[in-house]
């Protein structure tokens, strides 16, 4: 219902007349519908969801749907069912390795991922980057890499994978890499096309005077160990702000750096990502950027304060590069048997453990809310509508399981627990106490009323003044006496 209180009152007058306004009724509405990570709903976005309609779920290419394929807005304005999940398909995990002459199906895991094994005949050993070159050459669509273990149903699916040889009658011993390394220094490492390489939590940054494209910049980052910086919080971005002024004061240049963050374009809104496919959760825009929905790359602008701005992605920019350094050598590992086997992770780029949208609240928003896919660090914040108030967590984070840290929370009705104003000669009838509550308010006998006869329960839960008053009577009656003449 339109107006400040979810209740009409009309009051009969002194003349016999009805006092009042003809309320206006307005259809019940739902929140933004969850909805399943690698998945979407029919009809897109919609500006606005009333009682009683239905939107239907479906999932992406290489994924089914588990659960409830259809959704639809309540009559209390929430949502009937919780959204479906989308599970990965066989079909992106394609059994290729045999052992022996038996096939080897791949293991599935976190809903989303593929853990595929890769056999080789050796006669030397190899490496840890060794196998990660392995991993890379391995993958489908994209490279893949190796096994990042995050949970303990991953680490069950890797040690069922491993043991799968035995389960088949062969006995062997086994060593494998995954892929976890200790970070180093720049310590003793030298690069061909560097300013300076400067060590910072565990990391050496290394900043290219060379101007090239986004893409050059990501492969030659790459290639020495690494990638484009991630500026994974004001701290860092101090120190890279600190540094790069310090860069082109030195060697009196002037530069304008690449760093790792893109928009890859899928979502209506702008949404942006770090090399490693997770969200940036983290920003440092200049005034009035992002701009322009062409300009898909970041860049640390020495003209906005070093503070971010979009780019094109052809480009021509310096870079900053960020290389882990493993402090300890790796140890060729030698292997007795005549198969090894390495553990991989294909990321595809719809194969990744991911979190869905959870939806908003009833009578709440939540931020972003430019797309379904959430991966592994990226969180999503909650805030109410006016007269209600959060009761939960105000942000959520999505786990490497892919499962979010905690449960959206609710959006409860505000209440003006004190009794509304007094009004003289007033009686306050209160027909509820909570926002958009209504108190009617009628006078005494004997005095006549005049404005407003209603307050309402406001958002910051007070009652408005109301514009009434109770004013005694100015009528008076006259005697009159009868005498009786004799």
């Amino acid at each position: 219902m339109e107006g400040p209180s979810d209740v009409t009152i009309w009051v009969c007058g002194g003349d016999g007349q009805w006092i009042g306004e003809q309320p206006n009724c307005e259809a019940l509405t739902c929140p933004s519908p969850p909805i399943p990570a690698y998945g979407g709903v029919n009809p897109v976005e919609a500006d606005q969801y009333s009682y009683g309609d239905t939107i239907d779920y479906s999932c992406l290419d290489g994924y089914q749907l588990i659960g409830s394929d259809e959704n639809t807005c309540g009559l209390d304005g929430s949502w009937v069912n919780e959204a479906p999940t989308c599970r990965i398909s066989e079909t992106l995990c394609y059994p290729e390795l045999y052992v022996y002459g038996v096939r080897l199906y791949d293991v599935m895991t976190s809903q989303h991922s593929c853990i595929k094994t890769s056999q080789l005949l050796v006669q030397d050993t190899m490496t840890w980057d060794g196998a990660k070159a392995t991993c890379r050459d391995l993958g489908s669509t994209v490279p893949g890499e190796l096994a990042m273990i995050k949970t303990e149903t991953m680490q069950e699916d890797v040690r069922d994978l491993i043991n799968l040889p035995k389960t088949l009658g062969y006995s062997f011993d086994s060593y494998f890499w995954i892929g976890v390394k200790e970070d180093g220094s720049c310590s003793g490492r030298t690069s061909n096309d560097a300013l300076v390489l400067l060590d910072h939590r565990h990391k050496c940054y290394r900043f290219s005077p060379t101007k090239v494209t986004w893409s050059t910049a990501r492969d030659t980052c790459t290639t020495e160990g690494g990638s484009l910086v991630e500026v994974i919080d004001g701290s860092l971005q101090k120190f890279l702000t600190q540094q790069a002024i310090n860069i082109e004061k030195t060697f009196e240049i002037e530069a304008n750096w690449s760093i790792g963050g893109y928009d890859d374009g899928s979502a209506t809104d702008r949404a942006w990502f770090w090399m490693d496919n997770t969200r940036a959760t983290y920003m440092s825009w200049n005034s009035g950027q992002p701009s322009k929905t062409t300009k898909r790359c970041v860049e640390v602008n020495s003209d906005m304060n070093h503070n971010w701005n979009d780019k094109g992605c052809n480009s021509r920019r310096q870079a900053m590069c960020q290389i882990a350094v493993v402090k300890n050598p790796v140890h060729n590992i030698h292997f007795d048997i005549s198969f090894i086997y390495y553990l991989l992770q294909s990321f595809y780029l719809t194969g990744i453990a991911a979190c869905g949208d959870p939806g908003a609240p009833t009578h709440g928003t939540r931020s972003p809310g430019d797309r379904s896919t959430f991966l592994d660090g990226a969180a999503i914040q909650f805030s109410c509508d006016p007269g209600y108030e959060l009761d939960g967590a105000t942000e959520i984070t999505c786990q490497p399981n892919g499962s979010w840290d905690g449960g959206k929370p609710l959006c409860t009705v505000i209440s003006c627990g004190d009794e509304p104003p007094e009004v003289h000669n007033a009686v306050i009838m209160v027909i509820s106490h909570t926002f958009r509550g209504t108190a009617v308010y009628t006078c005494n006998e004997g005095s006549l009323s005049s404005g407003n006869t209603l307050s309402h329960c406001q958002a910051d839960a007070t009652w408005s003044q109301p514009d009434f008053q109770c004013t005694e009577s100015t009528m008076s009656c006259e005697y009159i006496i009868f005498y009786k003449y004799p």
